[in-house]
């Protein structure tokens, strides 16, 4: 299934990468705009007919990766400004 979706986002990218103890984000351009697009993606075809993602599984927007929380001495979450 992963490489369905890849060859129908050919220009997608990652979310985040870590290399050296450093976090880079990622930003790609693809043709994905919306569950629905990923819901057509074709995995392969059964007797002619095309078998889409949305025949096998639902597609859900999920959460976005929570960034910048602040841990103060080990003993919980606090503010931080600059």
């Amino acid at each position: 299934m992963a490489d369905a979706v890849r060859e129908g986002n050919r220009e997608s990218g990652a979310r985040l990468l870590e290399f050296g103890g450093a976090e880079y984000m990622i930003r790609g351009r693809g043709y994905l705009r919306s569950p629905q697009d990923i819901e057509d993606i074709v995995l392969t075809a059964s007797d002619g007919a095309p078998v889409r993602i949305k025949d096998v599984g639902k597609v859900v927007i999920g959460p976005d990766i929570r960034r910048g929380a602040t841990d103060l001495n080990g003993t919980g979450e606090v503010v931080s400004a600059s």
